[in-house]
């Protein structure tokens, strides 16, 4: 078989439908967004039938190939068709389709080149299409093995992770424990609380793994790395005395003046110095509140 020293640049090329000298049918006019191919076409089609008769003698093994999953392209880059038969690449993977599949002829109309048989059988060609195009559906992380994608997958989070980028940004992260909290799902819901506490206490770990001191320590370091500072017992009752008292009261008499408590205590234990902040004032009587609403709500379960 000869095949011409003028290698087409052209690559893949649409496939008449009928017509030309030898044809059997009639020449026909293309249909609407319809080409018949142009002579420079006609040179790359030829082109790929007459290599892929030699691949068929010089290299039978595409057979297996395709049928080991691998697509024209990869068999193409394998046996680097493209190169050693200088031609672009959509030619080469047509010339390895021809190898695989063979020549029916059906450019017989302007080609002289005779029919011949595939590497494979039609039917298993078949079969084998129908897996390569279930596979090709399908791209990237789809595609890949369980395994592969359970590599991906861990990559692809230890990378967000590290950057903090994705799940694992600040800004999306916030959001989630927000709505948690707010609908009390996650690890908010009252279930996974009480899980948490049932475990710590088993384990004797975390802030429930230990006894009363204990606990109250890790509560302090809690609320010091939040930024709160932790009253003292002299500090803390003098506080609560303060907001019984009607000189530190706002002028309407209705709430307690926060500014004027701290700025009592802070005289009295830290020589004016602002080492008691407004916040940690405010914490301590909210959860004073917090602690009598839930004694209200037992001694109401209690009674009914």
């Amino acid at each position: 078989m000869e095949i011409p020293e003028n290698n087409n640049p052209f690559g893949n090329a649409p496939s008449p439908e009928s017509g030309g000298e030898g044809s059997n049918e009639q020449p026909r006019s293309p249909g609407r967004n319809e080409t018949f191919p142009d002579e420079k076409q006609k040179q790359a089609i030829r082109y790929a039938v007459l290599v892929g008769q030699e691949l068929q003698l010089k290299s039978p093994g595409m057979a297996d190939d395709f049928r080991n999953g691998m697509t024209f392209e990869e068999i193409n880059e394998k046996y680097h068709v493209s190169d050693d038969y200088d031609c672009m690449p959509g030619t080469a993977r047509a010339a390895v389709r021809h190898a695989i599949r063979g020549y029916d002829g059906k450019f017989n109309g302007w080609s002289d080149i005779n029919e011949y048989s595939g590497l494979i059988d039609p039917e298993e060609y078949k079969d084998q299409l129908k897996s390569h195009k279930l596979v090709s559906g399908k791209r990237g992380y789809e595609a890949a093995s369980p395994e592969a994608r359970r590599v991906a997958f861990e990559q692809a989070h230890n990378t967000q992770r590290e950057n903090k980028i994705g799940i694992h940004s600040d800004a999306v992260r916030k959001r989630s424990q927000e709505t948690q909290k707010q609908r009390k799902t996650g690890i908010h819901s009252d279930a996974a609380k009480k899980r948490a506490r049932e475990k710590q206490k088993m384990m004797g770990v975390g802030i429930y793994g230990g006894d009363y001191e204990t606990r109250q320590a890790i509560g302090r370091k809690g609320m010091e790395a939040r930024g709160f500072r932790i009253l003292s017992d002299e500090e803390r009752n003098l506080a609560i005395e303060l907001a019984t008292n009607p000189d530190y009261r706002t002028a309407d008499g209705q709430r307690r003046d926060i500014n004027k408590i701290v700025a009592a205590m802070n005289m009295t234990f830290h020589n004016n110095q602002p080492v008691i902040k407004k916040r940690t004032i405010e914490n301590l009587f909210d959860k004073i509140k917090k602690k009598r609403e839930r004694q209200t709500d037992e001694n109401n379960k209690t009674n009914s």
